[in-house]
C-alpha cells in the first residue's frame, strides 16, 4: 500500500526528528493536552510524544493500527480525510509525514482543523528537490528516492506544496525548516539505510561516503483557537 513505510525507517525518522518533533509542540503548543495523531503509522512519533500529551491515533492501513496498538498505543482504523471525530474534539491535531503519501492535501487539513479546538501541526514533509548533498555524486541516491516515492504514489516536494495549500487558504500561522543535528556516524547510517531502500527498488548506487546528505523538512504550527 502506498505511503506505508518499514517500520525500521519509521523507527529511524522518529529517532531522528525526536527532540525538534518536542520543541515544536511546547514551544507553539504548549497549552494543548490532547492531542490526535493524523496518519500515525505504527505510532513511533506518538511514543515521542506521549509524556506531554493524552494522544490518541488514527491510520488507514489495518496492518500499521496493529503494530501501533501493540506498541500500546490507543490507535483506530480511519481515513485522515473524513475523521470520525467531532468538532472541535483535541486541543492538538498533528501530522508526520503524511502528506506525501495523501494527494488531496487539502481535504485532510480542512478535517484536521474540524477536529482541532487549537492548534494543527506538521511536524514534518520533505522537499527532495532542494537537497544539499556533498559529494555531488550523491545526488543521484536523491534522484532515485524521488523516482522510488513517485512510483509509489508518493509526493516528494509535499513539504513546499502544503506551505503553498496554508498560505493560499488564509490560515494563521508559522512555519520553517527542521534543523541538521547530527554526527558523522549518524549521517552515514542515515545514508546508508537511503541506500539500502533504493536497492530494494532495483537502484544501485556505489557505496559513497557523505560529507553531507540533508534533505529540507518543513514544519508549520495553525492557530486556530476557538
Amino acid at each position: 500500500m502506498a505511503g506505508v513505510q518499514p517500520e525500521d525507517i519509521q523507527k529511524v525518522q522518529a529517532g531522528w526528528f525526536r527532540e525538534w518533533q518536542r520543541y515544536l509542540i511546547r514551544t507553539y503548543c504548549g497549552d494543548c493536552t490532547t492531542g490526535l495523531e493524523v496518519g500515525c503509522g505504527s505510532g513511533m512519533v506518538m511514543e515521542n510524544l506521549s509524556d506531554i500529551l493524552e494522544v490518541k491515533g488514527i491510520d488507514l492501513d489495518p496492518a500499521e493500527v496493529g503494530n501501533a496498538r501493540k506498541r500500546g498505543m490507543d490507535v483506530i482504523e480511519g481515513d485522515g480525510g473524513k475523521l470520525p471525530f467531532a468538532d472541535g474534539s483535541f486541543d492538538l491535531v498533528y501530522s508526520s509525514f503524511l502528506f506525501i503519501w495523501d494527494p488531496d492535501m487539502a481535504r485532510v487539513i480542512n478535517e484536521m482543523i474540524r477536529v482541532a479546538r487549537r492548534n494543527v501541526c506538521i511536524l514534518g514533509e520533505p522537499v527532495w528537490n532542494r537537497a544539499i548533498v556533498h559529494p555531488s555524486d550523491l545526488s543521484s541516491l536523491v534522484q532515485y528516492e524521488r523516482d522510488i516515492l513517485m512510483e509509489e504514489g508518493g509526493n516528494p516536494e509535499a513539504g513546499m506544496d502544503l506551505l503553498d495549500l496554508i498560505s493560499g487558504m488564509g490560515l494563521k500561522h508559522r512555519f520553517g525548516l527542521i534543523p541538521l543535528d547530527t554526527s558523522p556516524e549518524e549521517m552515514r547510517r542515515w545514508v546508508s539505510l537511503e541506500r539500502e531502500y533504493t536497492v530494494k527498488h532495483g537502484r544501485v548506487l556505489d557505496d559513497l561516503p557523505p560529507t553531507l546528505f540533508y534533505i529540507p523538512m518543513v514544519w508549520s504550527v495553525i492557530d486556530i483557537s476557538r
